[in-house]
């Protein structure tokens, strides 16, 4: 079964190399031009933690501006708003799994990727726990300023909360029925609910990294937010724009109150203003 492959993959007990903004053990590499103009064109970055968890296969990932080949029995850290890349290159290849840290739990997907595209095959949430508490501290130590012993043993304790977290996930593919994962319907809702909190920080978020926090597909995502949210992800941003426009306006320069609606110039916040906030001043 596809459930009892996947558990075995997430069941390694082998250390796995680490890659993070402050430390890695896997060597970095530089894009040819095609390479790089695609990993300009899928950058992502947003405020949730990130842990890609490669089990078989490779991909060339960028980490702020680096790039790695990061190979199988690897993992790779993505840090609250670092640069990062977006999907996989065509070059990517195997079974891999994604780990969103939200701020109510864990939230993973499981991707294979092959010459023919890639797919969600499983995707699930893990509730906060004291586990999820666990990771955040360490992560939060490990990017300290520390001796390179305590670095060590920290490094070491990061990689076995993960696996300890990949264990669980595998418990949830392999229990007994009516104990597997959460009801579709439910996991779903949780997802988007958890993004649609999320916009309130980050108005300037876009589809494609909504969906990619979400577990989804882009056209999935969407046809998920309308039927939870009762709107489209951009109705539901220009909402809260409103709301902080209102409230701010008058009280910051024009282009910081740009940065905070996530708008790329202070021209298309006004050309914004103009259509949606009837009280807009000039």
């Amino acid at each position: 079964m596809p459930e009892e492959f996947i558990a075995g993959l997430l069941f390694n007990r082998k250390p796995r190399k680490i890659v993070t903004s402050f430390f890695h053990e896997v060597a970095a590499v530089q894009p040819d031009a095609r390479e790089m103009r695609w990993q300009d064109q899928h950058l992502d970055q947003h405020g949730f933690r990130e842990i890609l968890v490669v089990m078989t296969g490779s991909t060339t990932q960028r980490l702020n501006d680096i790039f790695y080949h990061i190979t199988e029995n690897s993992l790779l850290f993505i840090d609250h708003n670092e640069k990062h890349t977006s999907g996989y290159d065509n070059e990517s290849n195997g079974w891999h799994c994604w780990l969103i840290l939200m701020p109510e739990g864990v939230r993973w997907s499981v991707f294979y990727r092959s010459n023919e595209g890639y797919s969600f095959l499983k995707r699930g949430y893990i509730m906060r726990s004291e586990l999820y508490n666990a990771l955040e501290k360490c992560w939060d130590k490990c990017s300290g300023e520390l001796s390179e012993i305590k670095k060590a043993a920290l490094l070491a304790e990061l990689n076995g909360i993960v696996s300890l977290l990949l264990s669980t996930i595998g418990n949830q593919l392999t229990a007994s029925p009516g104990k597997q994962l959460l009801k579709t319907d439910e996991n779903s809702r949780i997802a988007i609910k958890q993004v649609a909190a999320y916009l309130h920080n980050d108005c300037g978020c876009r589809i494609a990294e909504m969906a990619h926090m979400a577990g989804y597909s882009q056209v999935h995502f969407v046809r998920l937010f309308r039927r939870f949210m009762g709107m489209k992800p951009k109705e539901y941003i220009d909402i809260i724009r409103r709301e902080k426009y209102k409230e701010l306006h008058g009280q910051m320069p024009l282009k910081q109150l740009a940065e905070v609606l996530g708008f790329s110039s202070s021209s298309t916040l006004v050309h914004w203003a103009a259509k949606n906030c009837k009280d807009a001043k000039k």
